[in-house]
Parts: structure tokens; C-alpha cells; sequence
């Protein structure tokens, strides 16, 4: 993610460099406080998507005998083979919708 800072001025040539320099010191914070929002906006969605993932490994594992890195293998090449993101995949196996993947 970046930041932009816009600087408008009615008379031409109103910024010196060091406006300049601080201008973009603030666009570097204003950069960094966004992606620290973005990031903690988005942990509780990768919480549960890792807590899935670990749900649906343990129903691979008990249907199919398999370990755990086995598992997940498994649920990394049905995403890429059938293009669907992860979650959507763990989502759906969780759910019950993916029966035909238990039964390989």
C-alpha cells in the first residue's frame, strides 16, 4: 500500500525543498499508518482463515490417512488445479461441499 499527499497553493513556486522534505516526511507516515490499519483490519479474517485451514486439514487427514503437511498439500494443489482461493477451498470442505475431494 502507498500514500499520496496532495499540496495545492494559489501562487506558483510556494513550496520550497524544505516544504517539500516535509511534505513527504508525513506522506511516509501517513504510508506507514495505513498499511498498519490495513494489517489489523485484516488479522481477524486470517485468524480464522488459518483455524479453517487447520479444521479441514483434520478432515483430510481422518478421511484419507493422511499427515498433516500431506493434507495440506493436498488442499494447496486442489486450489491451484481448480483456481479458487484457499479459503474458498477450506470453506467449502468445512461446510461439505468438496465430498469428492475426501473420496481420492
Amino acid at each position: 500500500m502507498s500514500a499520496s499527499l496532495n499540496l495545492y497553493s494559489h501562487r506558483p513556486g510556494a513550496f520550497d525543498p524544505q516544504d517539500v522534505g516535509i511534505a513527504h516526511m508525513y506522506a511516509a507516515q501517513a504510508s506507514i499508518a495505513l498499511a498498519a490499519a490495513d494489517e489489523v483490519d485484516n488479522l481477524p479474517a486470517a485468524l480464522k482463515t488459518r483455524h479453517t485451514i487447520g479444521v479441514a486439514q483434520g478432515i483430510l487427514r481422518a478421511h484419507l490417512s493422511l499427515e498433516a503437511d500431506s493434507a495440506f498439500e493436498v488442499l494447496r494443489r486442489f486450489s491451484q488445479d481448480y483456481n479458487l482461493k484457499l479459503r474458498d477451498v477450506v470453506d467449502d470442505i468445512v461446510s461439505g461441499t468438496y465430498a469428492p475431494l475426501l473420496s481420492r
